[in-house]
């Protein structure tokens, strides 16, 4: 659209120059070698530049009429003391070229200047951009605005077609408004321009809010000039699949059409994005004359979403069009062979607030190809009227039987109230309970059809959408005055109702269908905090968490929340599974899946969150989450093994993620068993594991896989080995500083059904892994025996001591163990973290290099309830030392110290200065350090 704006405004000042006096079905000037071609037929079909100084002496400029109130005619809001006018630079008016403008001026209320009937005639079927320049004056509240309009041959406009340019302002300086009207109806006779300036409750697009207080301005002006139509390509993108969803095998295929009525030679540019936003096929090719339709099979290698673009551009390389369209290309779903899947399959479900026609009749086909049993559908939309009550409800009727044959379980939704009955009844559309809640007179006019045709065969009814409310979960909605409402057409209707999704609400205490949006960032302690109270539902009762879809943007915002989305899922499926196995009344939901059509043309777009959600619900479906496997910090790692009933040859894994505010390389470095061991990613793309590497002496090896924060599934994994390395944890896992000998134990849960016996020894810290002793720590004893009888635990004491110059922070300590449980295992190495930490001072450090000085500033915490006194000290390699104190920190505060090494930036650049940290009293001494940058 940037390019088209330029090539009109071009051809707006080209124009200037010589007035266009278009009538319709005038030709264009005759140019040699071309033959002669409708007015309409031109690229640019008119501008009007308002140069009429010298040959309209009216008011208005010709062929344009003011559109206010009339007492033939009333128009609210439009009073008859507004009137536009044309204005002359001459005359001290202003214009964006040459001497002639419109003025639109308000001393209160709107103004409204509309092109007369007849003067743009159209051709079926075509598309157009309307352009023009705008400034505005002494404005506040109202805006200036340009739209546009079919007419049919009688003049009367085509309702559904207007289009509306962004509301502008812009004192001092003119600024170009753009908007398109698309060629989809076929009683279009002629092209009707409004210029507008609308005060704010003239912008309002569906019913305003009753007895709602406006402002608005009552001196101002808007300025308008070189208003342009021009003719586009018709162009269309699509896939050939129902709901832009592909499942293998089949693959997809793009495709093309363009119809353009200018004549003139065109290319397209075609390229395809990932979510990633990298492009991962491309096509340029120029296109037939008028018309071209063509099919493109993009070479795509992986699953995942896809956003596809078509550019179309004159052969000077000026835009004159484009479409997009996404699409997601999927893994065929796996059929469940086991009960514990199937029943799995039910949990999850998809949630739509709004249904296009287009979309509505694909979603049976569509839930058989994403392997959905469960799927929410809106009755009620923002949209709909009284009279098209009836219409939508014919347009669901089969839809909702053709799901209920396939056992599909469908819930019917009022997401929303509808724009014209929120208006008249006063409520918020966001909220349909309260209104509901209410007496069925004020609302039953516009849900009786559906009730009546529906009611003997769906009993699931929601009220509220997947969106996440905007308005508080308040007092005023009963499901039981719902229920009451509906049961005269409804056979034991169950009403669904929204709730509070955080961890420390309230759980329902009466049995019920509810339905909350999860929280957008799902932590690991809120997830588990909605699973149990999803699994502590009263008998009878039910649970919906919905994962609300957002799909910002291109690139890696598509990423993000498709990262996001399985985050969402895995956690709250381990939440849920903490209570035990999850109850039948837990289920999860994606909320709509699909954008809207919006501008394009045909199917609705799938959103990143659908692919994503097709590929979690396979690795959850017939799988329990059992804990959490100890991996580095930073890092996130749950166990998953078959549920109880699955089949066989269902395997275990791993789902893991990198935290986004990790330091450093993140992986997990484990024996994951001698299986086949697969990494798939969000999408369901499968990667062989990379190569186990030897591990130390005899130990048995181990698989490194890189983390980032897309999670992966790492399939093919020994569950049980992995229940029993998770099990095995240094207690206590916090060591403080100025204890000369610590007591610790090595604690090893059996999780098997037969007794494991085996000898542990402590490898590190101490030099014994890597071959160079360190004797600054000092372990006794390093190597022990041990039997754990099934399901039992074990404690294998130690003593532990170190060097008062070791750090604070995360130490690693490395174990192995040689393993027998009715077979030997060989030797295992197992790797955990304790953390050396002083609880009385709290310590951060932060260094930065002022010209040549490198600065170290230490903030000190008194984190105990006396005053203490410390001696501070902080070492640069082969400078002196620098030593400061702190007399009487009080409890609770925190105090800043800052060394300066002068001239010392060159020498420390990449080095780490060492800050000690000695409590006068009770001598202990703490040790940090920070890398110089």
């Amino acid at each position: 659209m940037p390019a088209l704006l330029g090539l009109l405004v071009a051809a707006g000042t080209a124009c200037a120059q010589q007035t266009i006096r278009l009538t319709p079905d005038a030709p264009e000037p005759r140019v040699a070698g071309v033959p002669r071609r409708p007015g309409a037929a031109s690229r640019v079909v008119k501008v009007f530049d308002f140069e009429e100084h010298d040959t309209n002496p009216g008011e208005v400029p010709e062929y344009w009429f003011r559109a206010q109130t009339t007492p033939t005619a009333p128009r609210p809001g439009f009073p008859d003391w507004n009137k536009a006018d044309l204005s002359y630079a001459s005359e001290s008016g202003i214009a964006a070229s040459g001497t002639g403008s419109v003025r639109l001026p308000t001393s209160g209320g709107s103004v409204s200047l509309r092109l007369g009937q007849g003067v743009l005639p159209v051709f079926a079927g075509t598309d157009y951009a309307v352009t023009a320049k705008v400034r505005t004056e002494g404005l506040t509240h109202a805006r200036a605005i340009l739209a546009a309009r079919f007419l049919d041959e009688a003049g009367q406009p085509v309702v559904a077609s207007e289009s509306r340019s962004e509301p502008a302002v812009s004192p001092g300086a003119w600024k170009v408004l753009t908007t398109q009207i698309r060629g989809d109806f076929e009683h279009a006779a002629y092209i009707q321009i409004e210029l507008l300036l609308l005060q704010p409750e003239q912008q309002q697009r569906g019913p305003a809010p009753s007895h709602a207080l406006w402002a608005q301005d009552y001196k101002g002006a808007a300025w308008f000039d070189e208003v342009a139509v021009a003719q586009l390509p018709r162009v269309e993108l699509s896939t050939m699949s129902p709901g832009n969803v592909v499942v293998q095998p089949d693959q997809p295929t793009l495709r093309l059409l363009v119809r353009d009525l200018t004549g003139e030679p065109l290319q397209a540019r075609l390229r395809v994005i990932d979510a990633e936003g990298r492009t991962v096929d491309a096509l340029d090719r120029p296109l037939g004359e008028n018309s071209t339709t063509t099919t493109w099979k993009p070479a795509l290698t992986r699953l995942g979403w896809y956003r596809a673009t078509m550019d179309i551009a004159t052969a000077s390389g000026q835009s004159v069009g484009m479409s997009e369209a996404d699409f997601v290309w999927l893994g065929a779903q796996t059929p469940d062979t086991d009960a514990a899947a199937r029943s799995d399959r039910g949990r999850f479900s998809l949630m739509l607030d709004e249904a296009p026609e287009g979309l509505l009749t694909q979603l049976p086909g569509l839930c058989r190809k994403l392997g959905i049993t469960a799927l929410t559908l809106p009755v009620w939309e923002s949209g709909l009227t009284l009279d098209l009550v009836q219409a939508r409800t014919d347009a669901l009727s089969p839809v909702v039987d053709t799901l209920l044959a396939a056992r599909t379980q469908v819930t019917l939704s009022f997401p929303c109230v509808p724009d014209g009955l929120a208006a008249a009844q006063q409520v918020d559309r966001d909220d349909p309970a309260p209104l509901l809640s209410a007496s069925p007179d004020r609302w039953m006019a516009w849900a009786r059809p559906m009730l009546d045709r529906f009611g003997q065969h769906v009993e699931r009814w929601q009220v509220g959408g997947a969106a996440p409310m905007r308005v508080p979960v308040t007092e005023d909605r009963s499901p039981a005055a719902i229920s009451a409402a509906f049961s005269s057409m409804v056979s034991g209707p169950r009403i669904a109702m929204a709730l509070d999704a955080g961890k420390d609400a309230p759980a329902p205490t009466r049995p019920g269908l509810y339905f909350a949006s999860l929280p957008r960032t799902l932590g690991a302690t809120v997830a588990r905090g909605v699973g149990v109270r999803a699994a502590a539902m009263p008998t009878g009762g039910e649970l919906t968490l919905v994962v609300p879809a957002s799909s910002p943007g291109t690139g890696s915002a598509q990423s993000l929340s498709a990262s996001e989305t399985v985050r969402r899922a895995v956690r709250f499926w381990a939440g849920a599974c903490a209570a035990g196995d999850i109850p039948p009344s837990v289920r999860l939901a994606l909320g709509n899946p699909w954008n809207p059509p919006g501008h394009e043309r045909g199917s609705a777009s799938p959103r990143v969150e659908l692919a994503a959600w097709s590929a979690v619900m396979g690795r959850l479906a017939g799988r329990r989450i059992i804990g959490e496997y100890p991996v580095i910090e930073g890092c996130t790692a749950y166990i998953l093994e078959p549920a109880a009933g699955s089949a066989p040859g269902r395997t275990g894994a791993l789902a893991a993620w990198r935290h986004r505010d990790a330091v450093g390389e993140t992986a997990i470095v484990a024996d994951l068993g001698d299986g086949q061991i697969e990494v798939v990613d969000v999408f369901g793309n499968r990667t062989p594991a990379p190569p186990p590497t030897p591990g130390r002496g005899n130990s048995r090896p181990l698989t490194r896989i890189a983390l980032t924060t897309s999670p992966v599934f790492i399939e093919g994994v020994d569950t049980e080995l992995l229940r029993l390395v998770s099990g095995i944890a240094i207690e206590p896992s916090v060591i403080e500083p100025g204890i000369e000998q610590r007591e610790h134990a090595i604690v090893i849960h059996n999780p098997w059904g037969q007794t494991i016996n085996g000898r542990l020894t402590i490898l590190e810290p101490g030099g014994f892994e890597s071959g160079e002793k360190d004797r600054a720590w000092r372990i006794s004893p390093r190597t022990q025996r041990f039997s754990v009888e099934p399901g039992k635990q074990t404690s294998l004491p130690f003593q532990l001591a170190f060097s008062a110059a070791e750090e604070v922070g995360l130490k690693p300590f490395v174990l192995s163990m040689d393993l027998t449980a009715g077979k030997d295992y060989g030797t295992i190495e197992v790797r955990r973290m304790l953390d050396v930490q002083a609880h009385d001072v709290g310590v951060e450090l932060t260094a930065s290099v002022e010209g040549d000085a490198v600065i170290v500033d230490a903030a000190l915490t008194n984190r105990t309830d006396v005053s203490m006194s410390l001696e501070v000290t902080a070492f640069a390699e082969s400078l002196p030392r620098m030593r400061t104190s702190i007399s009487d920190l009080s409890p609770g505060s925190t105090l800043s110290k800052r060394f300066v090494f002068a001239k010392a930036a060159p020498l420390l650049a990449g080095k780490r200065v060492l800050v000690s940290i000695v409590n006068a009293e009770s001598k202990v001494r703490i040790n940090k350090s920070v890398a110089v940058p």
